[in-house]
């Protein structure tokens, strides 16, 4: 998406990782982009997985506007 009056979202970076959530290993595509929105700039990363349903395992959201990044993490889900 190209910039545009101050919005828009830069191209995002692909690299691979394995992570570990409750002693289970993940392999994820990870993907890194920044982006700004209303002027602010911000980062983003999400790991996805096939193997997980809806595919993202973790997402980080971090802007100089925030106290904290903001992270979620897959809890675990059920295979049926």
């Amino acid at each position: 998406i190209e910039k545009k009056d101050g919005q828009g979202q830069g191209a995002a970076t692909v690299t691979d990782e394995e992570i570990t959530i409750d002693g289970k290993k993940y392999a994820c595509k990870v993907f890194t982009w920044e982006q700004v929105q209303n002027g602010d700039a911000m980062k983003s990363k999400g790991w996805i997985c096939p193997e997980v349903p809806g595919g993202m395992v973790k997402s980080e959201v971090s802007s100089p506007k925030l106290a904290k990044p903001i992270e979620m993490t897959l809890l675990g889900f059920e295979k049926k």
